[in-house]
């Protein structure tokens, strides 16, 4: 800079100008004056100083990755297949400001640069190697902007500084880009904790390319340094030390995930690495032949890779391990497979009369033998053998049952004697042991006490693959086919116990009568069946006389409905009703089909329609203006599992910015295969989890609520006024496919009670009645009644 003023004077002062002539003509005057100076004889010139003036080698050597100061660096192209972001950096450096266009005087201060990793070059100066990194990097006007809680927001499709896109890779900092759910068009930027390391580059002179450290005290002691091997190494410092130094106690130096990514591997390959031309070869030659979804591709080439072991093994048991005292026979491929190169099979053949592949082979004959209990279900799979056997008389088919099935031959017998006897030890349990006393999906069943061995994690024997003992055990299965007949038949033996006992009590007033009465003809008045309201709390007051009750156990507005669907209503008619736009946000029309009806008379699994229904029964009983109601609903079938997190979490967000400090959010929602509901007063950042199972993984639902109220808050102006979310629990439900009806409970407890306070309108009992899930069944069959 100071060669530049003093070149040319009358530009001094235009700071613009002389840092743009500094960096154009920079090295070609670094060239000339080590030139000069080797002309001269001075020998203080370094060879890494005259490397850097001749410039680096007009060839690079490129990576997909590379470690520098404790972090691993990848290009944007080598992610589109990781689940990993390692391409983020951003800079820190000191820039030019001005005001305007026409600023001739720009102020020198610090600023931020965003960019994503394209491609890592290593440049050769002879005697060292410099990393660099090519980046785009995002344009700082208009591309990058801090929202109202702090956060860099960045547009990574804005990109700028084309003309000067290097950084030395000492120079970057890692950085996290996360997608911003209100706008897709913004990412977030996360900083990670950046960790200092010691450089290994001794001898450079270069100090923009390594990491300075402070100079070592005179007065520092002796000390002791462990390595990676946990060895004591003496390191001796040359300082004068006045005393004695006390003896350091040897601590635990914490553990970072650099060192442990450091050590973990020896350099043996554990996964082949398959070239990405061979793979689209694969990919294309499958693809000619069928027609494949390009998403597939995976699925695909796993297919491949397992049928290309497959064929190896089969080569291997077949034509070399027969032949293997005859060299002879092994010379070329067998003639069925000529297609296989000479070279390739020469060296195929080789790897498998190895000592380590027959040592690897010993090792999996031995495990392989251990297996005494072989199924003989092949490709059918418990799950489909379930099916079948549902299909037949079976009154209920438990995984005891599934087991056995899945072991018998053509022969409908066993292959040996060990299965044999595990399948007596099931038929004695099963017989000695009453079912009524043993609970069929617990860990210590029938066939876990057959075969005296627990479950362990990770898998449950005689139900298939993918099935865990958490999601088997612990979750509601469905009921039993002989579950309605004994409810008949409970209902019978209740009937004829009432007509009993009205039979006793008429022989009992005949035989003592209390009054003296005239003769005559008696007639006997039956009541009116009355049905009485009761209040939360209040105590039920026991009829003392007797009521004669219908011998169906259904009310009567579901008899009607149920009786009206079945005879009437074609099988793929529905009922049509249209919501406003005050329930969901947006005014559409909704159909209930006949097979929703009947599942809710049947007390099944409640859909979505006919949820959706019941809100807006809620929503037409509330009194008063609808604007000004009290609670907020959200369309279910845009929060459930079938979305994904981002559309979740925008189409929950759309709601809450509708929401009022008087208000309450009600959210009912599917994470998969169970019902549960959401009471959100995002003001006071609470959030009421009302499952009725309690066993629901809530990860997934507390990352999108919590991320929904975030950009609530952020949008609202407000401050969070507690570190996270609170979350509340609520009864538990009894039956295995009540979750919808206690979900529908749940929000008319709330909207009759009239109050945003969920604690207050929630019982605290265990479990509901089976009258009580009657009465919305009732409400919500009178409400469609209506549109009939």
């Amino acid at each position: 800079m100071k060669a530049l003023q003093l070149q040319y004077p009358n530009k001094s002062k235009n700071q613009k100008w002389l840092q743009e002539e500094h960096n154009r003509t920079f090295i070609h005057w670094l060239r000339e004056e080590v030139s000069t100076e080797l002309e001269v004889g001075n020998n203080g010139v370094s060879d890494n100083l005259r490397w850097i003036a001749h410039g680096p080698h007009p060839f690079v050597i490129t990576y997909s990755g590379y470690a520098i100061n404790g972090c691993r660096y990848h290009t944007k192209s080598s992610e589109k297949d990781r689940s990993v972001q390692n391409s983020g950096v951003s800079l820190v450096a000191k820039t030019m400001q001005v005001s305007s266009f026409k600023d001739k005087n720009p102020v020198i201060g610090d600023m931020s640069f965003y960019g994503v990793i394209q491609e890592i070059w290593k440049l050769n100066y002879n005697t060292f190697n410099v990393p660099v990194f090519k980046c785009d990097w995002v344009q700082n006007s208009g591309g990058v902007q801090i929202d109202e809680l702090g956060y860099i927001l960045v547009d990574l499709n804005r990109v700028g500084h084309k003309s000067d896109s290097f950084i030395l890779a000492s120079q970057a900092k890692q950085v996290f880009y996360i997608e911003d759910p209100s706008d897709v068009r913004w990412s977030v930027v996360l900083t990670p904790p950046q960790r200092d390391f010691e450089d290994r580059y001794n001898d450079d002179e270069l100090g923009d390319t390594i990491l300075r450290c402070e100079g070592i005290p005179n007065d520092m002691p002796d000390v002791y340094l462990n390595n990676d091997l946990d060895e004591n190494i003496s390191t001796e410092l040359n300082a004068t030390v006045e005393e004695t130094p006390k003896e350091l106690k040897r601590r635990r130096r914490p553990t970072i995930m650099f060192d442990v990514t450091r050590i973990r591997s020896l350099g043996d390959k554990k996964v082949v690495s398959v070239p990405a031309e061979l793979k689209d070869k694969i990919f294309t030659t499958v693809e000619a032949a069928f027609v494949i979804d390009p998403r597939s591709r995976k699925n695909v080439l796993q297919t491949a890779g397992i049928s290309f072991r497959q064929f190896k093994n089969w080569l291997t048991t077949k034509y070399i391990i027969p032949h293997k005292d005859e060299p002879q026979l092994l010379q070329v491929p067998p003639e069925k497979y000529s297609f296989i190169e000479q070279n390739h099979w020469e060296e195929f053949v080789r790897s498998r009369l190895s000592e380590t592949f027959q040592e690897k082979r010993k090792l999996q004959q031995d495990r392989r033998s251990k297996n005494k209990y072989n199924h003989r279900i092949s490709r059918k799979g418990y799950a489909n053998l379930k099916e079948e056997m549902d299909g037949s008389n079976e009154v209920y088919v438990d995984r005891a049952k599934l087991w056995k099935k899945a072991r018998v031959n053509k022969q409908e017998q066993y292959d040996n004697d060990d299965i044999q006897q595990v399948v007596h030890k099931i038929d004695e349990i099963s017989m000695n042991t009453d079912s009524s006393s043993v609970n069929r999906h617990c860990s210590n069943d029938v066939l876990t006490q057959a075969l005296g061995t627990k479950e362990h994690n990770g898998r449950v024997r005689g139900v298939g693959g993918y099935v865990t003992p958490t999601t088997y055990f612990h979750s509601v299965k469905k009921t039993s086919k002989d579950e309605p007949n004994i409810l008949v038949e409970n209902e019978e033996l209740r009937r004829r116990g009432i007509e009993e006992k009205g039979k006793r009590i008429e022989v009992e007033s005949l035989d003592k009568p209390k009054h003296k009465e005239k003769k005559g003809k008696e007639v006997m008045k039956m009541n009116e069946p009355e049905l009485d309201v009761l209040k939360e709390r209040d105590l039920i007051k026991m009829p003392t006389e007797v009521v004669c009750e219908s011998t169906s156990t259904l009310p009567l507005a579901l008899k009607s409905i149920l009786r009206y669907a079945e005879k009437v209503m074609e099988k793929d008619s529905s009922i049509t009703f249209s919501l406003p736009a005050n329930l969901f946000g947006v005014s559409r029309k909704t159909s209930v089909l006949r097979e929703d009806i009947v599942d809710l008379c049947n007390m099944n699994e409640v859909k979505t329609f006919t949820l959706v229904a019941y809100m807006m029964y809620l929503y037409s009983s509330v009194s008063g203006s609808k604007e000004n109601m009290q609670y907020v609903f959200v369309d279910p079938s845009l929060i459930s599992s079938g979305n994904t997190q981002e559309s979740r979490i925008r189409n929950l967000c759309s709601r809450l910015m509708v929401f009022k400090p008087d208000q309450v959010v009600l959210a009912p929602f599917n994470p998969g295969g169970h019902w549960a509901l959401l009471a959100i007063n995002a003001y006071e950042d609470t959030v009421f989890y009302l499952d009725s199972l309690r066993t629901t993984s809530k990860a997934t639902t507390r990352y999108v609520t919590d991320t929904a109220i975030a950009i609530f808050h952020s949008q609202k102006n407000i401050n969070k006024s507690r570190k996270q979310t609170l979350w509340r629990t609520c009864p538990l439900q009894v039956g295995s496919t009540t979750c919808g009806y206690y979900v529908m409970k749940y929000m008319r407890e709330i909207v009759n009670r009239g109050s945003i306070v969920i604690s207050d309108s929630i019982d605290t009992r265990k479990s509901y009645s089976q009258a009580e899930l009657d009465e919305v069944r009732v409400e919500l069959v009178e409400f469609l009644g209506s549109y009939m």
